[in-house]
């Protein structure tokens, strides 16, 4: 035990460093002011404490701000849930934990490779078996005191019996360490099969284990998906109980999974992960021509006419379109479900409407969420966004490369090739948007139309401002900071910072319940001014900030 709080307090010192560094690396790339501050600043107790300080706000941050969000969110929609039907507050809240838990531990992977594994593991040689299980320690410590603080409580306000609301903490614990065993034992299985190297006789990741992924999609299927209007509408109250006691008591064979896992295979596992980041850098930068996927492109597919950075940026979509592309399938379709979710569920509201009042469907929840909560579209774009994304896939296959041209930084450049992308931005996050301004006006007139003048209007300029917003914003503080090294790695704790302010606001538009028509004049009130101060504070300032680290 000494021993893992040893590999525990290794990992949390080295992260630390990291965050540090990254927080006085971006204090000196502030636009307009870092210029003034020099490399000193590194090694000024004053400053470090500063920055340690900050540090530990990030980490708390992240520890908390998930959870936080989350049970602030399933408080809020079971109590909306509850009051505008007949369903009971107990079932939407316990349901929403339980589809969440299961979502969020179908993506979760123990073994990821971070800035901390790179330098511990791979440079400074700590043993992987030890850094795996002091990631997990933490994991779980930052998971319970979040659960303890946010979750106990808001389960008790939403009405939820003592003993199950202390089982939160337990079954997110049980099904998160569940997951990490089932995946150690589908990956020893293919060890004793000897089926670990791929056929570029490299070691496989284990969190490409299939199996794993088909078990957390049937309980994601059985839990909630088609089965949630049913769950909720008829109140089944015990399943879900059983299901919260189930995911608790797979912590006892999750643990025994864990244990049984062969020690060597840990670092094999984690040379595995990083086989696959290093195959994914590559993809993003080095080997952009070898590429089979984008291939390389002719003047004559680009259209005519095009010259000078019009041809440029041209010849970079098409040449990578099916990035962006298969980006913007993915979006749309993830856009897709939710509204086939969402219409399952109007239809149950439909149904219970007709025959017996159709005047409740003026108080449909999704016309409330519609009309009441706005703000719901601009966090939605906020993070299907491919402003971010697109941003990563410019420097790595374009900008890493051209940046060591003098032409390429000059001031009229750099301000012609953020307008081009900018537009091409919009252009790709375009149809999404489009579905979800089209949905909210089908809801909205089906459940009692306008409440004031202009609201279809207003709904869908709210849409569409937050969309130019997002794309402008993105690109802006990708020029004015560039985050990012030759790796493909975020070095800037500024560019992480300034991105989480801007979905903490468009939480906190929610919670405050703030209508379309509001959010169009303040759209406008900061959209307007952000293209105009963007384009000044690019020309400016980012042929000395947009460079290579």
């Amino acid at each position: 035990m000494r021993e893992l709080f040893r590999s525990l307090g290794l990992t949390l010192s080295m992260r630390n460093t990291i965050n540090v560094n990254g927080i006085l690396y971006g204090i000196r790339h502030i636009p307009i002011i870092g210029r003034h501050i020099s490399e000193r600043i590194y090694g000024i107790r004053v400053f470090k404490i500063i920055a340690l300080i900050m540090s530990i706000g990030v980490e708390i941050a992240r520890a908390f701000f998930g959870p936080l969000c989350l049970f602030g969110f399933l408080f809020i929609a079971s109590g909306m849930l509850s009051s505008l039907n007949d369903y009971a507050r107990t079932t939407v809240y316990l349901f929403g934990f339980l589809l969440i838990l299961i979502i969020e531990n179908l993506f979760d992977n123990l073994f990821g490779i971070t800035e901390e594994a790179r330098y511990l593991v791979f440079f400074l040689g700590m043993d992987a078996g030890k850094f795996i299980h002091a990631r997990l320690l933490y994991k779980t410590m930052a998971l319970s005191a979040a659960y303890v603080l946010f979750g106990i409580p808001t389960a008790l306000f939403a009405g939820v019996e003592w003993y199950i609301a202390l089982l939160l903490p337990v079954s997110a614990i049980g099904l998160k360490v569940f997951a990490l065993g089932l995946q150690m034992l589908v990956y020893s299985l293919k060890d004793s099969a000897g089926k670990l190297r791929n056929g570029k006789d490299s070691f496989v990741p284990i969190s490409g284990n299939a199996v794993v992924k088909t078990v957390f999609m049937f309980l994601l299927l059985g839990a909630g998906g088609v089965a949630s209007p049913f769950v909720v509408f008829e109140n089944r109250y015990l399943p879900l109980k059983l299901c919260m006691a189930v995911f608790a008591v797979l912590l006892i064979p999750g643990i025994f999974l864990v244990r049984r896992f062969p020690y060597g295979l840990y670092r094999i596992a984690m040379f595995g992960e990083y086989s696959q980041w290093e195959i994914n850098r590559k993809y993003y930068g080095k080997n952009k021509q070898k590429n089979k996927k984008t291939g390389k492109i002719s003047r004559a597919q680009v259209k005519s006419g095009l010259s000078g950075f019009n041809y440029l940026n041209e010849i970079f979509l098409k040449r990578y379109s099916n990035l962006f592309i298969g980006r913007m399938v993915g979006t749309v379709i993830g856009v897709a479900g939710v509204i086939a979710l969402m219409s399952i569920y109007f239809y149950f509201e439909l149904s219970k409407a007709v025959g017996s009042d159709t005047g409740r469907l003026s108080e449909s929840l999704l016309r409330l969420l519609f009309t009441r909560r706005a703000a719901v579209f601009t966090l939605v774009l906020y993070f299907i966004n491919s402003g971010g994304y697109m941003a990563r896939a410019m420097f790595a296959n374009c900008d890493s490369a051209l940046l060591v041209f003098g032409f390429y930084k000059a001031p009229k450049a750099i301000l012609t090739m953020f307008r081009l992308r900018v537009l091409s931005v919009i252009r790709y996050n375009l149809l999404p948007a489009v579905l979800m301004a089209v949905y909210s006006i089908v809801i909205m007139a089906m459940t009692g139309g306008e409440d004031y003048p202009l609201q279809y209007l207003f709904t869908v300029l709210t849409i569409m401002i937050a969309l130019v917003f997002y794309s402008v914003w993105n690109l802006t503080i990708y020029y004015l900071i560039q985050p990012f090294t030759s790796d493909l790695l975020i070095r800037s704790k500024l560019y992480e910072f300034l991105s989480v302010i801007i979905g903490v606001i468009g939480f906190i538009l929610i919670v405050a319940g703030v209508s379309a028509r509001w959010l169009t004049i303040a759209g406008l009130v900061i959209t307007v001014p952000l293209i105009i101060f963007s384009n000044i504070l690019i020309y400016r300032f980012a042929p000395k900030t947009f460079k290579l680290r």
